[in-house]
């Protein structure tokens, strides 16, 4: 270890022994209904700054996957620490419960209880640690990746957006099979890591009383609906948008002058518009110019960030391929991390977790707001997101020097995105819950096996290279987040809806937006949603609703 690794250790050691003495001093302090909201407080002041003690070490390893020193931090913050840190909450949580915390505050208490479910032993919250320690793995083993093409080295998001701006067929393939051969190159890798983290997540089940990971993440995170209805969503979703997902995959085929798409067809531009130039250096200015159009209040959070120095918006090796905001619950504020910028489609990745920052400004802003309220529910944390990305896109689409058809583009290519990923949803989704609803031991074999039942894409011709789409399974999503996925396809069809409300009535729906991002995870999705002006759960109609928001911009 060296010097300047073991003094920020001491740092760490420091700063985190503080909190533990903090909690300690809680813990031992009686608690009643008379003194329970100053109690409150005060233990919801601690869990933030254990929450941004975690988050600015998360972080440091997010923008430089080779920092060494702090991915040495980091590991010894959730290996000694955070387990320490965490033995406080159940006692603690408790203490909220027996004071008559649901008096005040019933939302509280619901999640508490939720947040409580099963055992709560020294096992379990070695086994979450572990767990944890394992999904981080993926940024190490992906961030690094290059991609080998005409005698030179690209960074894989670098390969990634030439593809996507490639005019030839040929150039196409062979962009492709580079990029597909760098993917294969770790898969080994991911899948040893896979196979141990299933391993990990089925034992965080055992200790946690659950019969399956599926049912602890249910558990865990309180939602307002079964695995069972979130199946017949997929299921309402499929129906709905099936018809117009493939008349776009035939409408891509068509117009790329070919009878069947082969795989390095389905990210390309279609007639990428000669305006597609907005450079990186331009999106702090031109988010400030749109989010001030929307509202100045969502345009002062840019501000803020610029001034403060938190947005890093440039690809580069070791960081995090992804896209992400990340809010530091005790000062207030927030960090966005970019790689996915390039050119006029690429901020819209900047806009969406621009929404994301703005969610969570507003909710620092409410005073009565403690921290349960930011850990809120993602299917509500990605409609704010979506709706800042449709709205800002929408926006800069109308006011930039661009003509009719060029328009006409980008707006198809917005519509065309979301039916992509909500594809990809139905798929990522269903091999989650076979997954995590088992109890034995999966192999390798049986889930590339499984994934390929759930691959359903006739128009596209993967002849050939079947090795290369039985890995498809290997995203971010399922080894960082799991059931993301589901929360996405809701946050999708809810922004889509308010989308179809700010068409009719701008500044009502606009005032409810911001009514509804104050409001706390304590309230529930569906009291957020109904604020919203949003009903949920869906009906058909609702989703028939959403299919044709994005089939007038596709018309």
């Amino acid at each position: 270890m060296t010097a300047s690794t073991a003094d920020s250790v001491a740092e760490l050691d420091s700063q985190a022994a503080a909190l533990l003495s903090d909690l300690e001093a809680l813990h031992t302090t009686p608690v009643d209904a008379k003194t329970l909201p100053d109690w409150l407080r005060k233990y919801s002041r601690v869990k933030c700054r254990v929450q941004t003690l975690w988050a600015e070490r998360l972080l440091a390893t997010e923008r430089n996957s080779n920092d060494a020193q702090a991915q040495a931090i980091y590991k010894h913050l959730m290996g000694t620490w955070m387990p320490k840190l965490e033995a406080y909450e159940e006692p603690l949580d408790r203490a909220v419960l027996n004071a008559g915390v649901a008096k005040l505050q019933p939302g509280l208490a619901r999640k508490l209880v939720a947040e409580l479910g099963g055992q709560h032993t020294e096992e379990l919250r070695e086994a979450l640690a572990q767990a944890r320690l394992l999904s981080r793995q993926y940024n190490s083993i992906t961030t690094n990746q290059t991609v080998e093409l005409a005698g030179g080295s690209l960074l894989a998001q670098e390969a990634r957006n030439r593809l996507k701006s490639s005019t030839e067929a040929d150039e196409r393939e062979v962009i492709w099979k580079a990029i597909k051969r760098s993917d294969l190159g770790v898969s080994r890798d991911l899948d040893a890591l896979f196979a141990e983290l299933l391993r990990a997540r089925q034992q965080v089940a055992v200790q946690a009383g659950s019969d399956n990971y599926a049912e602890h993440v249910w558990r865990q995170t309180n939602r307002e609906y079964t695995i069972q209805e979130a199946v017949e969503f997929l299921d309402g979703m499929a129906e709905v948008f099936a018809p117009l997902t493939a008349q776009v995959d035939h409408d891509r085929a068509k117009k790329l002058g070919i009878g069947q798409l082969k795989p390095w067809d389905l990210t390309v531009k279609l007639e990428p518009p000669a305006s597609n130039t907005l450079r990186v250096e331009e999106y702090v200015a031109t988010a400030q110019r749109v989010l001030d159009h929307l509202d100045p209040a969502f345009g002062a959070v840019v501000r803020k960030l610029e001034a403060e120095g938190r947005m890093d918006l440039l690809p580069r090796l070791g960081k995090d391929t992804g896209n992400l905001s990340v809010h530091l619950f005790a000062y207030g504020t927030s960090e966005v991390l970019c790689s996915d910028t390039d050119g006029l489609m690429g901020f819209g990745t900047l806009l969406h977790e621009l929404g994301h920052s703005v969610h969570s400004h507003f909710l620092s802003s409410n005073p009565n707001n403690l921290v349960w309220d930011f850990y809120n529910f993602m299917e509500v944390r990605e409609f704010c997101a979506f709706v800042f990305n449709i709205l800002g896109e929408s926006y800069l689409y109308k006011n930039l020097n661009l003509g009719s058809d060029e328009r006409r583009w980008y707006e198809q290519s917005l519509a065309a995105g979301f039916l992509s990923r909500l594809r990809d949803v139905d798929e990522r989704v269903r091999i989650e819950l076979w997954l995590y609803q088992q109890t034995r031991d999966v192999t390798i074999e049986e889930i590339d096996a499984h994934y390929l039942t759930l691959y359903h894409r006739p128009v596209v011709d993967w002849s050939a290279h079947e090795d290369i789409l039985r890995k498809r399974w290997q995203n971010r999503f399922l080894f960082l987040h799991s059931f993301y996925n589901i929360e996405y396809a809701i946050a999708t069809v809810a922004a889509l809806l308010f989308v179809r409300a700010y068409q009719e009535d701008a500044a009502g729906a606009l005032a409810r937006l911001k009514a509804a991002m104050r409001m706390g995870a304590t309230a529930g999705p569906t009291a957020i949603f109904a604020e919203a002006g949003i009903v949920f759960p869906f009906s058909r109609n609702q989703l028939i609703v959403a299919r044709d928001v994005l089939n007038e911009w596709l018309s």
